[in-house]
């Protein structure tokens, strides 16, 4: 009987190549791959979006355009805080319709920033964000306050025309520092208890309006600047008061310094 060939129906297996490294592809391993890719892509746009959005520093207010803040009213009493760089500053009363504590608009010219307003512990402050410091371009603010209510106020002026028209409200503080500027103060008529102030003013001009009937006394003390009190304050222990000082409760202790400029009393 003839030998019957056996058969074998697999494939002879190739021959290795030395050296040589095959690299096997599945589809599930390139979906992963492709899935991988994607999330890197992702993230990276993520990442370069968020660098944008926080870029503010070549990103200034648009120059004449008015820019509005508010802040409401809540009790009978606040704190406010304003410093202001090159720039002119009206502060006045609210009419006593208005419903809010605070509230004006901020104009900033070119290369100034935008108004930003916040509520720091009991302090209501508001100050210019993302300006340039070199900019040679003015801004305007105009801020109206609430009457009716005991008001703590701090301003910082640089470089500033300022007139502050604080007459209907009521004072418990006021403390101002104007360095290069033009500060003129009206006075309220009435206050809150021994309140207290100080003007501190550098190379620049202070003029203070007292109202009939206020109850206020000046301290001045001036090194190269001068002073011009009217006579109806009564020089006293070294200060100025007006008739109604001495023997008032609520009343106002105010004293001013100046470097170098003009102290007037009006």
């Amino acid at each position: 009987m003839a030998d019957v060939p056996m058969i074998n129906d697999r494939p002879p297996e190739p021959t290795k190549r030395r050296g040589a490294v095959a690299r096997v592809v599945t589809p599930r391993r390139r979906h992963l791959l492709l899935l991988g890719g994607g999330i890197v892509l992702l993230l990276l746009v993520v990442v370069v979006a968020a660098l944008v959005l926080n870029l503010r520093g070549d990103r200034h207010a648009t120059a004449g355009v008015a820019q509005t803040f508010a802040a409401p009213r809540a009790g009978n009493s606040a704190k406010i805080a304003l410093p202001a760089n090159a720039a002119t500053v009206g502060v006045h009363p609210l009419d006593t319709a208005n419903p809010n504590l605070l509230q004006g608009s901020f104009t900033p010219g070119k290369d100034r920033g935008d108004a930003l307003l916040q509520h720091k512990g009991d302090t209501w402050a508001l100050q210019e964000e993302n300006g340039s410091a070199d900019s040679a371009d003015s801004a305007a603010w105009d801020v109206g306050i609430a009457p009716g209510i005991a008001l703590d106020l701090s301003v910082t002026l640089d470089a500033t025309s300022s007139d502050v028209d604080l007459r209907a409200l009521s004072l418990t503080a006021f403390n101002a520092e104007a360095n290069a500027s033009t500060f003129r103060l009206v006075l309220p008529a009435s206050y809150t208890g021994e309140a207290k102030g100080q003007i501190k003013a550098a190379a620049g001009n202070v003029q203070v309006t007292v109202p009939p009937g206020a109850a206020v006394r000046f301290v001045i003390e001036t090194k190269a600047g001068s002073r011009d009190v009217p006579a109806r304050f009564v020089q006293k222990n070294g200060g100025y008061e007006t008739p109604e000082y001495a023997g008032a409760k609520n009343r106002l202790t105010l004293t001013i310094s100046a470097n170098a400029g003009r102290v007037t009393i009006v």
